[in-house]
């Protein structure tokens, strides 16, 4: 990966887990290699690691304001976490990781746990085991299904995923692909304000799209028309007054009104079709209708 992508990324660790990790010299030793600014100090989030940038564009750079990735690391040691996932315990586990991605403000997070995975391959399945027979480690009881469906909790309703190393290689690498895909993230988003929209199955469509951009117009118009019952005049007549999916995302935040364009004449477009064209747009819930049956 070219250095530029690195520009202006920073790595922030914790204190704490550069004092208490085997490899964590060799890890600040490739983050330097890769021209990586790295600060360590006393983090919110004990044993954490979050990631900023710096803005490279001009209108950006004005404010000097760094974007935070809106993703969190903590390492926490096999025996503790274990011991959290037990039944007795699992309700504390959540709390702390609702805590720690409050205190990093940020809504997606990542355990790392050395030899979690070794640990999981320990574990027998249920199938196997007689009513009230557990497989026992140290200070806790945990069976292998119990232990898939806590982790799963995990991932479905706080957004936090379980990652595992062995050895100091795997450490590093972890952190480093982790940053990489961050940089990248970052890097591609930067200038997402500026993108009129984009359609990864425009070969798919009927509207044909030149290299100078002609043709975007027509492509926002078949996507209105695919909300049912939207004719091709109403479709027009919503596109001459929002020429992008951007631009009228833009308006309905702006405005906090999902009847913005009911009243847009030529056919009249009505509250319905306005509310359903509003949730499509500035919808964050993947599981959201935007069509009730």
């Amino acid at each position: 990966m070219s250095d530029k992508v690195y520009s202006g990324v920073k790595v922030w660790i914790d204190k704490n887990f550069i004092q208490n990790t085997k490899g964590a010299g060799e890890l600040l030793t490739n983050l330097e290699k890769s021209s990586i600014q790295t600060i360590i100090e006393k983090l919110p989030v004990e044993n954490g690691i979050f990631w900023t940038r710096k803005p490279s564009n001009s209108k950006e750079m004005s404010n000097n304001q760094e974007t935070q990735h809106n993703h969190l690391i903590v390492k926490i040691d096999l025996d503790s976490f274990v011991e959290k996932l037990s039944s007795a315990n699992f309700a504390n586990l959540i709390q702390f990781v609702k805590s720690s991605k409050q205190n990093a403000q940020v809504t997606q997070m990542s355990l790392i746990v050395p030899g979690f995975k070794s640990f999981q391959k320990s574990l027998k399945n249920t199938d196997n085991l007689k009513e009230n027979e557990f497989v026992k480690n140290k200070k806790t009881k945990l069976n292998k299904y119990d232990l898939n469906k806590a982790v799963i909790s995990l991932e479905l309703e706080e957004n936090c995923c379980i990652r595992s190393y062995d050895t100091t290689d795997e450490l590093r690498d972890l952190i480093l692909s982790y940053t990489k895909s961050v940089a990248e993230y970052l890097s591609k988003t930067e200038g997402a304000d500026n993108l009129i929209f984009c359609d990864k199955s425009v070969e798919k469509s009927q509207a044909k799209i030149s290299k100078d951009g002609q043709g975007l117009i027509n492509l926002w118009k078949d996507i209105l028309e695919s909300f049912p019952l939207v004719s091709s005049d109403q479709a027009l007549a919503i596109c001459s007054q929002y020429p992008s999916p951007l631009l009228l995302k833009n308006a309905y935040e702006q405005t906090s009104n999902s009847l913005l364009i009911a009243d847009i004449q030529v056919r009249r477009i009505g509250p319905e079709l306005s509310q359903k064209i509003h949730k499509f747009l500035t919808s964050r819930s993947s599981d959201q209708l935007i069509v009730n049956n």
